[in-house]
């Protein structure tokens, strides 16, 4: 990405609370604000609230969500720790494939 490519505002429905880029990649990872969801999706409905979007804005992929997440049932916050994707939810610690949005592991933290 070098830096040139920036997302404000809402994509695909969401507002946009932060962008990670893709390693190697023009791609981007976008997590969106899980208390600002799009029209219709309450806060008792799953809201798949990361994905990776293509440099013309298109969705690859949104996450998949932790199953037992009862709570917020969407992501709070994504990061890179080492090449490894990192998800948290309000009571688990995920770590979801960059390439599928798949989750491959989760943790319980609380």
């Amino acid at each position: 990405m070098g830096g040139h490519t920036v997302w404000r505002g809402t994509v695909d429905g969401g507002v946009v609370r932060s962008v990670l880029p893709v390693p190697d990649s023009d791609d981007a990872i976008v997590l969106l604000d899980s208390e600002q969801r799009p029209a219709g999706v309450e806060s008792w409905h799953p809201f798949n609230n990361i994905l990776r979007i293509t440099k013309s804005g298109d969705v690859r992929w949104r996450s998949e969500l932790v199953p037992q997440e009862t709570a917020f049932k969407a992501y709070l916050q994504v990061m890179w720790l080492d090449k490894i994707l990192i998800a948290l939810a309000a009571s688990y610690e995920c770590e979801l494939d960059p390439e599928t949005g798949r989750l491959l592991r989760s943790t319980f933290t609380k």
